[in-house]
């Protein structure tokens, strides 16, 4: 739940990285924000691997968010995904 959400602390995830515990929570934490439903039609699954359907999802996030949207998951995007799951953001919109 959010009420015990832990803020992501990762380095820069990109697409490629695969089997990583910080692409899965990124990719968890995309699915609480309803990012990645409305990007997809369908949540990420969690696997840790960043392949399409998650750069898909992050570019998304990024332009709702008006970062730079590269499909990297930086120190930008993590701030932002951060500040949104402890708003408890569900529209992938900031608030």
């Amino acid at each position: 739940s959010l009420s015990t959400f832990e803020p992501l602390d990762c380095p820069e995830l990109m697409h490629g990285m695969g089997d990583s515990l910080c692409v899965s929570r990124m990719q968890l934490v995309m699915n609480e924000l309803g990012c990645a439903s409305l990007a997809l039609g369908f949540e990420l699954q969690g696997s840790g691997n960043f392949g399409d359907n998650t750069m898909a999802t992050v570019i998304f996030f990024q332009e709702r968010f008006g970062l730079a949207s590269n499909g990297v998951f930086g120190p930008d995007s993590q701030a932002a995904a951060n500040q949104a799951a402890a708003a408890g953001v569900i529209d992938c919109l900031p608030k």
